[in-house]
């Protein structure tokens, strides 16, 4: 037998348990990278704060060999900021849309319908439900990963360009 005949042959109560650890399993993931991206975030933020609190008057002297050096950087330094925020942002973006039938396990569903339509619901409609659900997260984890991953990769030359930008300043000795 294939997997899917051996998953439709399990007693439809089986069949919920597993599609809503699947949810939740999926859920987490999110969460997981929510909690990457915020991390993220407030490492770029203070970074940002680290720079402006810098004197750049440093860096400008007429008489400084890396007041080009150190400009290159602070503009990459800018540059590269915006794109991390531009994906962090992107990341959390919330999707709060919703098909048009209830869904149980969508709150802008479940919030768009009274109480009483909430219970006359069957399994087999529950797991079907679930099953949407677990693919919408899904979908949700992997458009958050691949944000954090560009927003990762900025915010390193971010943190890079500082670096560069220290020393040409006169900063770091």
């Amino acid at each position: 037998m294939r997997p899917a005949e051996d998953f439709n042959q399990l007693p439809a109560e089986q069949q919920l348990s597993v599609a809503l650890e699947t949810v939740n399993a999926f859920a987490g993931w999110v969460m997981n990278a929510d909690t990457k991206i915020a991390t993220l975030s407030t490492a770029q933020i203070l970074l940002a704060l680290f720079m402006a609190a810098q004197p750049l008057s440093r860096a400008w002297t007429a008489d400084s060999p890396f007041s080009k050096i150190a400009l290159v950087a602070l503009v990459i330094f800018v540059i590269s900021f915006l794109a991390a925020v531009r994906h962090l942002g992107a990341a959390l973006r919330p999707r709060l849309s919703t098909l048009p039938d209830l869904n149980h396990f969508v709150f802008p569903s479940v919030a768009r319908v009274s109480a009483g339509v909430l219970g006359r619901v069957s399994t087999d409609s529950l797991v079907s439900q679930a099953w949407a659900q677990a693919h919408v997260l899904s979908v949700i984890a992997v458009v958050r990963y691949r944000h954090f991953s560009s927003a990762l990769a900025w915010a390193g030359l971010s943190v890079l360009s500082v670096l560069v930008w220290l020393a040409a300043a006169g900063q770091i000795p």
